[in-house]
């Protein structure tokens, strides 16, 4: 009797089944920015986007908040709890000024 009850526990679902998010990471003109770190907010799990900016990336329950950055880019974090496919638009960080330093 408990050797089925073992099988029937391991046939039913746990809350920590895993989801795939996928997505594209690209700039403010619809151009990808392959490369692009995409990684969960309170864990350390993570990607990069493709040469096409495309990612997919495994999702626990607890997972709710991806982190996306790329060099010369603004951070973003958003909010992925309810979704399975999202498109991220990361902004150009202001242009650089160039200090000049007389000694």
């Amino acid at each position: 009797m408990l050797r089925y009850l073992i099988y029937i526990s391991l046939l039913l679902p746990s809350g920590s089944v895993a989801q795939t998010i996928t997505g594209r990471v690209v700039n403010t003109n619809d151009e990808p920015l392959p490369g692009a770190s995409i990684t969960w907010l309170d864990n350390t799990k993570g990607i990069t986007a493709k040469e096409d900016g495309s990612f997919s990336i495994k999702k626990m329950a607890s997972d709710k908040m991806l982190v996306v950055s790329h060099s010369g880019y603004t951070k973003d974090t958003i909010d992925v709890s309810d979704m399975d496919t999202v498109l991220l638009v990361l902004k150009e960080k202001g242009s650089m000024q160039t200090v000049e330093v007389n000694a």
